[in-house]
């Protein structure tokens, strides 16, 4: 597979990775971002779009959502402030993770939120005494088959349980209002849409015949961003889940609420990085370690157990040198990260550039989601991935470099 980023890079974001920014660092292309959204929005009718900032939480990137009308998930009070400092009004804000302190829902209910998202008797009973009378979506614990990042098992209620769920919540004087369900990060099926919708819609008839006033249906996220294989085009995944819900509701059909995170910002992200060292550890010449100072701690933690399979390219590739040369001799290489920690390998057989070497760089491509807010803070003490912007529909390079004390922007003309 030919990466969409490789073979159709931004050239704002193409020039910004050829510069000598000391790396590892992320940059983002904020017009894919905005493209992004505007195609999902066209994709989804009548559906109300909370961005999950979990994935990038970079204050640039909620600023240019925001700025285009998206809502957004958030998991935590420091999420809720940082969408809050940007303008972003209460009522825009759906707190959706399902494992809240008492205060924590108070803080939030004080602030103006009024969505809430619970999964057992304990949550329900927080809300009710720390946020009366707002909405609350039960989470359903879903089929994640065919997710390369599954959520089941720690979120959600059984199918069987969420009616008792939904009565207690109205008796505790709660608006409950709808039905939560995610079908695991990067889907790469529909086949888990159908499954979930139609247990879905078993629970939501069998409620609405008990007098509960359901009228929402959050489908979550899941939807998919490119990593190293062919995905299902993003057209023909939304008419299949759109189609779905259609067949399923006909003339009642639901108000709909979607959460992306990584189909949103995780292919305007590209990670560069340089190799530190590359040991030929059995004297053989084959199957190389090379360690890059980017790893699961600081940036790629998505690699774990290989769940997130990353394309890697070398600088041909990235410059398009690699048409000319025709092609570009490789090895299976160990990939792994920089810090003393043994879960810091990310590949056991990759293929890079036979002639690789210390000093050489590699770039990480779709790393717009679940980099830079993975990262651990100097673990080993390497600093934190640093982030940089740029914004190809103006060919203008506006940077911001994150660090853990403040927040720089410059502009740069090209």
């Amino acid at each position: 597979m030919i990466h969409p980023l490789q073979s159709h890079m931004p050239p704002a974001m193409r020039d910004f990775l050829q510069t000598h920014t000391p790396t590892p660092f992320v940059v983002i292309d904020m017009d894919i971002i905005r493209k992004n959204y505007r195609s999902m929005h066209t994709l989804y009718p009548n559906t109300d779009i909370y961005y999950a900032i979990k994935a990038n939480a970079e204050i640039p990137i909620l600023q240019t959502l925001h700025a285009i009308g998206a809502s957004f998930d958030v998991a935590s009070v420091g999420e809720i402030d940082r969408v809050l400092k940007i303008g972003v009004s209460p009522h825009n804000i759906s707190y959706t993770n399902t494992v809240k302190k008492a205060e924590e829902i108070a803080y939030a209910y004080d602030k103006g939120v009024y969505r809430f998202t619970y999964d057992c008797i304990d949550e329900i009973q927080k809300i009710a005494e720390n946020a009366p009378n707002t909405q609350v979506f039960c989470r359903v614990m879903v089929d994640c088959d065919g997710a390369e990042w599954p959520l089941s098992r720690k979120f959600g209620c059984e199918p069987t349980y969420a009616l008792p769920l939904l009565k207690r919540a109205v008796d505790l004087g709660l608006q409950a209002v709808g039905i939560a369900i995610h079908v695991g990060s990067q889907q790469t099926t529909t086949t888990a849409w159908h499954k979930a919708l139609g247990q879905v819609k078993s629970i939501w008839d069998t409620a609405k015949a008990q007098n509960i006033p359901l009228r929402i249906l959050n489908l979550g996220g899941g939807m998919c961003c490119h990593y190293d294989k062919q995905i299902i085009p993003h057209r023909q995944y939304a008419s299949a889940i759109m189609g779905c819900i259609r067949d399923l509701f006909g003339d009642d059909m639901p108000r709909l609420f979607l959460e992306p995170g990584r189909s949103l910002v995780g292919d305007a992200g590209v990670l560069k990085t340089e190799v530190i060292t590359v040991a030929d550890k059995t004297g053989q010449k084959t199957h190389p370690w090379v360690y890059i100072d980017a790893g699961i701690m600081n940036g790629l933690f998505e690699a774990l157990d290989e769940a997130i399979k990353y394309t890697v390219i070398s600088p041909d590739e990235l410059t398009g040198h690699t048409v000319q040369k025709q092609s570009l001799q490789k090895q299976p290489c160990v990939l792994a990260g920089p810090s003393c920690d043994t879960a810091d390998i990310l590949y056991d057989n990759i293929s890079l550039p036979s002639d690789i070497r210390s000093g050489d760089m590699l770039f990480v491509l779709s790393a717009g989601a679940y980099t830079s807010s993975y990262a651990c803070a100097w673990f080993n003490g390497f600093p934190p991935l640093k982030t940089y912007f740029v914004d190809s529909q103006k060919y203008d390079i506006l940077t911001t470099e994150r660090t853990t004390e403040r927040n720089t922007t410059w502009h740069k003309n090209p």
